[in-house]
């Protein structure tokens, strides 16, 4: 099934639109996210929800087929690469479900490459978007394709933001450009200093495992481990380390690399954990969580309700949890936020049921 684009046109994600205008007409709409990256999961879920939307997130192909047929959805945002089904399968089979034939699914990738929108439309896909997600573009695809709803009270304006409260944040780190990670995130500056932090410690060995991989003639294997890395730098604003590994990663998809792009992207790989290196953590730049009214069973109860629904976990919460635990358990708790980071959410159910057996122990 090819879907064509009004007025002939392939996106309007070029034409900037008023994000403030549009926020309340899709307030309640509901949203399936279908990304294995759990920075992108992380920032667009956040946005999407402070406009009102309803999200629900499938990190793989096979899950986001099980969440189409118990719910409906009003658009499918579907990122391209994805390991065992990319989004092109994903689409194929979606069209194949009862009731899905004409369900709005617009592609997201950081390959921008020139086959892949004509291969988005040809496979059922409506629309196309290029990562690093901008806010008005989601928003100008979003109310293209879903008929908007009646606005709904208490809908969270974009327009309340103003660039000048982080435009200090963005000339403190050389290589970083904040203004669209900001928007995204609501201005929550404590939000993208976690995501920072974490990208650090996720990603501090990627530059020499690639040129590792490269070295050995591991070419594809380096591609998608240098394709990871870039979506996530771009996602977090890390300009200068997007470029150069979109450089590199554009020439291994051609089939080869130059030394010296690889030596330019190895060098702002260790300039950027450099500057990361430099960043306040957010436990010192914003005061300690304040304990909330609720007790340790209820958070207990909240996060597992969360990990079942694979839905976002935020930070808050978890600062809350951290809270009520005894220093005994702080080793439980940073082997939890360490799942949820990593999205591995099994994994956390694990550990946070043996939290709560250990809890009830204590009482």
């Amino acid at each position: 099934m090819k879907h064509e684009l009004p007025d002939g046109q392939l996106s309007l994600s070029e034409k900037p639109v008023d994000a403030c205008s549009i926020i309340g007409p899709l307030s309640g709409t509901r949203i399936l996210l279908v990304e294995d990256n759990e920075f992108n999961q992380l920032v667009v879920t956040k946005f999407l929800e402070k406009a009102g939307m309803r999200v629900s997130l499938a990190k793989h192909g096979i899950e986001a087929l099980q969440r189409l047929q118990q719910a409906p959805f009003d658009a499918v945002l579907m990122d391209l690469q994805m390991p065992e089904m990319d989004g092109f399968e994903v689409t194929r089979q979606i069209r194949e479900l009862s009731g899905c034939q004409d369900l709005p699914i617009i592609a997201m990738t950081a390959a921008d490459q020139p086959g892949d929108r004509k291969n988005c439309l040809e496979t059922g896909m409506n629309d196309y978007i290029a990562k690093p997600i901008k806010a008005p573009a989601l928003f100008d695809i979003l109310l293209r394709w879903i008929k908007p709803l009646a606005p709904q009270s208490g809908s969270v304006s974009a327009c309340t933001l103003k660039p000048e409260s982080w435009s200090a944040l963005a000339e403190s780190f050389p290589g970083f450009d904040v203004g669209n990670i900001m928007f995204m995130l609501q201005g929550d500056q404590q939000q993208w200093l976690y995501m920072v932090t974490g990208f650090a410690g996720k990603f501090s060995d990627e530059a020499s495992a690639i040129a590792a991989e490269l070295g050995s003639g591991a070419l594809v294997a380096a591609e998608k481990r240098l394709h990871r890395l870039k979506g996530a730098a771009g996602t977090l604003g890390a300009k200068a380390l997007h470029q150069a590994s979109a450089k590199l990663d554009l020439e291994l998809l051609n089939g080869s690399f130059t030394e010296a792009t690889l030596v330019n992207f190895v060098e702002t790989f260790d300039n950027t954990m450099k500057t990361i290196a430099t960043m306040p953590s957010a436990q010192s730049v914003f005061p300690a969580p304040v304990a909330s009214g609720k007790n340790r069973a209820d958070l207990f109860t909240e996060l597992n309700e969360l990990l079942d629904k694979n839905k976002i976990i935020s930070d808050a919460l978890l600062a809350q949890l951290k809270l009520h635990l005894t220093k005994e358990l702080q080793g439980y708790y940073d082997l939890l936020a360490s799942h949820i980071l990593d999205t591995d959410y099994p994994k956390a159910r694990c550990v946070l049921h043996a939290l709560m057996e250990i809890s009830d122990e204590q009482h």
